[in-house]
């Protein structure tokens, strides 16, 4: 991944990250848990298996 392509994976993240945590009363379980795996998989240098994000519950 080229340095330009890290830093707008990086924004798009940080974006939904804020988006989720700003509509918290539309967001559910599993939006959250997505924002923060982006987050996590922009930072890091391994992406972090979806598997370890628990699957959100409908009502």
């Amino acid at each position: 991944m080229t340095p330009d392509e890290k830093i707008t994976t990086m924004t798009k993240a940080i974006n939904d990250a804020i988006y989720v945590m700003e509509h918290d009363f539309e967001s559910n379980k599993g939006d959250i848990a997505r924002a923060l795996l982006g987050l996590k998989n922009s930072v890091a240098n391994e992406r972090v298996s979806p598997a370890s994000v628990p699957a959100a519950k409908t009502l």
